[in-house]
């Protein structure tokens, strides 16, 4: 990470839950790599994430770190990893998985969220759902920087349809994203511990 990065800076309402869902914007395939690198320093719990197949046969560094896959363009595996998923949060653990998909712009709006997360929220009722957000940028070094921000609990009623739970929680993630990019424009370091 240092041969990668200026500096990490890191935002979290702690302490964080446990035995809960994580949902993080993506942007870069740095984003797994970070978690693992926060949780090897003790900011965040042990997480296990869940990757792209095709990111994991290209990097299997990430099956060393916890991660599990998803083949997105085969609805049985779709199934067998949110089926999986619900077991590791039924086991205590602490999951963390990209709504989005797949890498998009940093940039990009709408962040056009799929229903896997609420998917999951739906069935483990009363889970913890956690926001991540990842911003990354090149400022006054050689090297880039990335925030990162880790927000409260979402409060979300379980009654929602999964269309109104992915749009709200697509909200979520957008709003503290958006709140993130304006601290890293603004330098303001006041409330980052840097990493």
């Amino acid at each position: 990470m240092k041969r990668s990065f200026a500096h990490i800076y890191i935002k979290a309402d702690f302490p964080m839950p446990s035995n809960a869902l994580y949902i993080a914007n993506h942007s870069s395939w740095w984003d797994g790599l970070l978690l693992f690198e926060l949780e090897q320093r003790g900011y965040i719990p042990n997480l296990f994430v869940m990757v792209d197949e095709q990111g994991i046969k290209k990097f299997p560094i990430f099956q060393w770190i916890g991660a599990y896959s998803v083949n997105q363009q085969n609805p049985k595996h779709i199934i067998e990893s949110i089926r999986y998923t619900k077991s590791l949060l039924q086991d205590g653990k602490n999951i963390c998985i990209f709504p989005q998909g797949k890498e998009w712009h940093l940039e990009q709006r709408p962040l056009y969220f799929q229903q896997g997360a609420a998917m999951i929220a739906k069935q483990m009722k009363g889970i913890s759902v956690v926001p991540i957000t990842f911003y990354y940028t090149f400022r006054n070094e050689r090297k880039a920087e990335v925030w990162i921000e880790i927000g409260k609990t979402i409060q979300y009623e379980d009654k929602w349809s999964r269309e109104q739970m992915t749009q709200y929680f697509e909200e979520v993630v957008t709003e503290q994203l958006n709140a993130l990019k304006k601290d890293v424009v603004q330098n303001d370091y006041t409330s980052f511990i840097k990493v």
